[in-house]
């Protein structure tokens, strides 16, 4: 069994990229607080329907990314290295237009994907 997360990759630098064209101070916030700051801007507007979460992507790498998280559950079929995928749902994909028009970013910027084992509870990468 193996909790795993479904939603849009980014990398620091688009998260970056993103809050400046919301108006959102980040110069100050390091790159570890990324999440925290993204959670905190969430709450501010009432968005329930993302989490923002740190790990690595793809599965085994090193690249710190940050998932928006638009699906999580907990899966007792999978493994961290063996998992079924989240579709991206109708829901999911008006998201992610929302986000393009604000930020001004494209659809090969921000590619869905499934994390299994964001935090590495099972992992042995």
């Amino acid at each position: 069994m193996v909790y795993k997360i479904g939603g849009y990759i980014f990398t620091i630098d688009l998260v970056r990229v993103w809050l400046q064209k919301m108006g959102v101070k980040h110069e100050d916030i390091e790159n570890t607080g990324i999440c925290t700051a993204l959670r905190h801007w969430f709450d501010e507007r009432g968005i329930t329907n993302v989490m923002p979460v740190p790990t690595a992507y793809p599965p085994g790498s090193r690249k710190h990314v940050v998932v928006m998280a638009r699906t999580e559950r907990e899966d007792p079929y999978s493994t961290p290295s063996r998992y079924s995928i989240f579709p991206e749902e109708p829901s999911d994909r008006e998201w992610k237009e929302q986000v393009m028009k604000e930020s001004g970013l494209t659809d090969e910027q921000i590619p869905w994907g499934t994390v299994a084992d964001p935090w590495f509870q099972e992992s042995r990468y």
